[in-house]
């Protein structure tokens, strides 16, 4: 498939979200130190059709407990914010992912890609709590479009549209805590997730952004507090900061706003790249929530992120590639009457 820039399509978007593992981890989803790596959106082999009831995965091995800082505790009256799921329930969601990069090889223009929205459709249906309160979620994808928000050619959109036909109905797993901690992801394989792995990503960012890490200590309204984590499955070990700001809280729900930073110290990469060193990985991105303790979508909740990405070759000849890559994700409660 090709863009209109000229890329086959498939190489285009995974260089534009996948640019090695460095991306995977930082700009999708917030830790805990040493986290496990079920913790990241993977495939794995899920049964189709509908899901039991009583077909709960065995849950992830427990994660290290979130590293949390308060930074100003809010004003009184004070409560410890946590989510309540209750099994039974079924939420039915709508997500726009959108994304757009450029890439300049010794500041020659390389790449720039603006690919259109991907719009999906799904449920989220919590199956069982354990003692502990950790809620195990069927995720079901019912629906994939592409939107037409951004021209491409007609041969590529078909192409395109026949990807997202094999993956309307995929399967995943989710498993969190009361405290908002993802525990682990997972999706069912399909072989358009190996042609189109910016799409597995694209989940990752929806079910990880949507989850607000609570602090242990009752906070108030006008609250901040910073959670630390370190993606020690990626290749550079990227240090991650959230910032989370309370601006409304009642017994059903809150209002936050997010301020995300994440970056990695220069090193040069492992092999086969050893003659690459990254000189700079920086990331800023923002949003605003409106959980429900009750349910996941809540209010919906919206966020964007912007990544600079610098590395140069230490080989027999020295070039210099500059990467910056945008994305933004709006997520809000849908109807059930989606389109099939």
């Amino acid at each position: 498939m090709t863009s209109r820039w000229g890329w086959p399509l498939g190489l285009a978007i995974g260089c534009t979200l996948g640019l090695s593992m460095v991306l995977v981890g930082c700009a999708a989803s917030p830790r805990a130190h040493a986290p496990p790596s079920t913790s990241r959106a993977v495939v794995a082999p899920t049964p189709s059709g509908p899901v039991p009831a009583d077909s709960t995965p065995a849950k992830p091995g427990d994660a290290p407990p979130l590293v949390v800082n308060v930074l100003e505790p809010g004003e009184p009256p004070r409560r410890e914010l946590r989510y309540s799921f209750q099994g039974g329930s079924v939420e039915h969601f709508e997500a726009d992912v959108r994304v757009a990069s450029l890439r300049t090889h010794d500041g020659r223009r390389l790449e720039e890609f603006e690919p259109p929205t991907f719009r999906m459709n799904g449920r989220l249906e919590a199956q069982s709590r354990d003692a502990e309160g950790v809620v195990f979620f069927a995720v079901i994808i019912d629906h994939w479009e592409l939107l037409d928000d951004v021209k491409i050619e007609p041969d590529v959109r078909r192409q395109v549209e026949t990807e997202l036909v094999e993956l309307n109905g995929v399967l995943g797993s989710i498993w969190v805590s009361p405290r908002g901690q993802v525990l682990g992801l997972r999706f069912q394989a399909r072989k358009a997730f190996d042609r189109m792995k910016p799409l597995l990503m694209a989940l990752d960012e929806v079910f990880h952004r949507g989850f607000v890490q609570f602090p242990s200590e009752a906070v108030g309204v006008g609250a901040k507090w910073d959670v630390e984590s370190i993606d020690d499955a990626t290749e550079v070990n990227p240090v991650r900061h959230d910032v989370f700001s309370l601006l409304e809280a009642d017994e059903g729900g809150a209002t936050l706003e997010r301020s995300s930073s994440c970056s990695a110290t220069p090193q040069p990469l492992p092999p086969p790249r050893e003659t690459v060193q990254l000189d700079v990985y920086d990331v800023k991105s923002s949003g605003q929530l409106h959980p429900f303790f009750t349910n996941f979508i809540g209010g919906g909740y919206s966020s964007s992120a912007q990544l600079r990405m610098e590395a140069s070759s230490r080989g027999l000849v020295a070039s210099r590639i500059v990467w910056t890559h945008g994305s933004i994700v709006h997520v809000r409660p849908a109807r059930h009457d989606v389109p099939r």
